[in-house]
């Protein structure tokens, strides 16, 4: 994206080149080689209704931009939201890695030590996998939430370019 500082530039550049001023040429008693002729000049445009234009367009600028800045800004924010998101997703599979492990181990030993060790085994399994099944509906609402984020990161990015086309036609 441009610079501010380039765009207010750019929108100067194009307010000078398509401001007109005209030039009335008279020519007082005919006009004869190396004599000297009286030029008068008539301005064509209002500067004041120019100025008041070129204002109104650098408002416009002005508040285009702090939109697009606030914009960014939100954008950076979700952007970190998600990456935060991104980062206890991949922790909780970890964990949820781990507890299967920890289950598939323990039921293999709870064959040793006959109703007792196989009681508190169960339990056990019974337990991790609750947790498991808890942590992996934790997974599903932040995958949601993870979409429902990334869908407002586009719509944003749509009202920046939005913006930017109304900026450009503006210009």
């Amino acid at each position: 994206m441009a610079s501010p500082k380039l765009v207010v530039l750019f929108t100067l550049f194009l307010a000078l080149i398509f401001s007109r001023t005209g030039a009335d040429v008279s020519v007082a008693g005919g006009v004869r080689e190396g004599a000297p002729v009286e030029v008068t000049v008539v301005d064509g445009s209002d500067s004041s209704a120019i100025k008041i234009r070129l204002d109104q367009l650098k408002s416009t600028i002005q508040t285009i931009e702090y939109h697009i800045s606030e914009k960014s800004q939100e954008l950076k924010k979700k952007d970190e939201s998600i990456e935060e998101k991104e980062r206890i997703i991949q922790e909780r599979s970890n964990s949820i890695q781990s507890l299967q492990t920890e289950i598939a181990s323990l039921q293999k030993e709870g064959a040793l030590d006959e109703q007792e060790k196989v009681g508190k085994a169960h339990a056990r399994a019974g337990e991790l996998e609750k947790q498991v099944d808890r942590l992996t509906r934790e997974i599903e609402t932040q995958n949601k939430e993870k979409v429902t984020l990334k869908t407002r990161v586009i719509e944003a990015e749509k009202q920046i370019n939005g913006l930017n086309s109304k900026l450009d036609n503006d210009l």
